[in-house]
C-alpha cells in the first residue's frame, strides 16, 4: 500500500490517508494501515519549538484517557534532531510512538505553511479528517477527537474461504 517515493500521495482532507512505514526510536515497526480502526494524530513537531513541546506533554497526559477507546499519536520530530540517547530516552518515556523525519513523512504529511507543530487527524476508516498548523489546546483536541472516537470502526470483511472442491 505504500506508494513509491516518486508517486507518493500527499494527505488531503476527506481523502484516504497515505500509508507509510516507520521505525520508532524504540525500534518498533509501524505502518499506518495497521492502525485502521483507531483515531490517529500524526504530529509533526520540533524539539526547539516551545508550543510543540507543550503539545507533546498534552498528548502524553491525554493518552491514558483516550487510548483505551482507540486513540493514538505518531509524533514525527521534524527539527533535525538525531536519534541520540536523549531522544531515545524521551521515546521510552511517552505512551505513543516517536520517530525522526524522513522523506516519506515529509512528502505524505507535509508541514503546513512552514509551521510546527502541524497535526493531521485520521479517523477509524483511514480518512484524513483534520489538518492544521498550530498546537492543540485540550478543548480543541477533544472537539476534534471525541466525535471520531464515537464513530464505529469499519468492518473488515472476513477472509473468504475457497469453496470446497466437488
Amino acid at each position: 500500500m505504500t506508494a513509491p517515493a516518486a508517486e507518493a500521495a500527499t494527505a488531503k482532507l476527506d481523502k484516504p490517508a497515505p500509508d507509510f512505514r516507520v521505525r520508532t526510536l524504540t525500534k518498533e515497526k509501524i505502518d499506518l494501515a495497521s492502525l485502521k480502526g483507531k483515531v490517529v494524530v500524526i504530529n509533526r513537531w520540533a524539539t526547539w519549538c516551545v508550543p510543540c513541546r507543550e503539545e507533546f506533554l498534552l498528548f502524553e497526559k491525554y493518552m491514558p484517557f483516550r487510548a483505551k477507546y482507540g486513540f493514538t499519536v505518531i509524533a514525527i520530530e521534524t527539527g533535525g534532531a538525531e536519534g541520540g540517547s536523549a531522544m531515545r530516552k524521551l521515546a521510552e518515556l511517552v505512551h505513543f510512538p516517536v520517530v525522526l523525519d524522513d522523506d516519506a513523512h515529509a512528502n505524505a504529511y507535509p508541514i503546513i505553511d512552514n509551521g510546527v507543530p502541524t497535526n493531521y487527524v485520521i479517523d477509524r476508516a483511514g480518512v484524513v479528517r483534520y489538518a492544521k498548523t498550530g498546537a492543540f489546546e485540550l478543548d480543541e483536541l477533544e472537539k476534534v477527537v471525541v466525535p471520531l472516537l464515537k464513530e464505529d470502526a469499519p468492518d473488515d470483511p472476513a477472509p473468504q474461504s475457497p469453496a470446497p472442491a466437488k
